[in-house]
């Protein structure tokens, strides 16, 4: 659903055109959602109500629609993913502008093709090195973790298990016996 395909690029260009064009901009986007929604539950219905899937449906009402629609959703996904790249490090080049000492960042790199990580870790790595500020990183990325902390804290169901250094951390038996042992969740 495109609806649900809204990454930091888009978050950033909306901010943009929403101060150049003011109202008007956020009521277009409001349309082309709803827009989009109407479509897209009417395309599911057909779906649904012919017990096919999508493309040999697609493919029944014109010969090799299917497999063009196909590509066209690849291809959208591959662009998606590129903007969401770019769009994180414009994000965090945006938020740098502001000279914050302290950056908080939930997730990063959630949604992104495992490729395309490196790339924003790189990033985060080069704000790191410069030390003039403090990074707070929620990630469930280990490797990520682990290459960018000075300090890791672990959380199982909410209460701290572990609070040191990568290397003690990751030998923490609490640690292990949660993320790698297959610990009972309580509930």
């Amino acid at each position: 659903m495109a609806t649900s395909a809204i990454g930091p690029g888009f978050l950033t260009q909306t901010a943009v055109f929403t101060q150049a064009l003011g109202a008007s901009f956020g009521f277009a986007i409001l349309v082309s959602v709803l827009f989009d929604l109407g479509a897209q539950l009417n395309i599911w219905r057909v779906i649904v109500a012919s017990r096919l899937p999508a493309q040999p449906l697609l493919d029944r009402v014109v010969p090799n629609l299917g497999k063009f629609i196909a590509v066209l959703v690849a291809a959208g996904g591959l662009a998606f993913n590129i903007g969401n790249v770019a769009g994180a490090g414009l994000g965090l080049n945006a938020l740098l502008g502001l000279d914050p000492r302290l950056l908080l960042l939930d997730e990063p790199t959630a949604g992104m093709a495992l490729e395309e990580v490196p790339a924003i870790v790189a990033l985060i790595a080069e704000i790191q090195r410069e030390g003039t500020r403090t990074i707070l990183l929620v990630e469930h990325k280990i490797d990520m973790v682990m290459a960018l902390s000075d300090s890791i804290a672990v959380l199982q169901d909410g209460r701290l298990i572990a609070d040191d250094t990568p290397e003690r951390v990751s030998r923490d038996p609490a640690v292990q016996a949660a993320y790698f042992g297959g610990a009972r969740r309580a509930g």
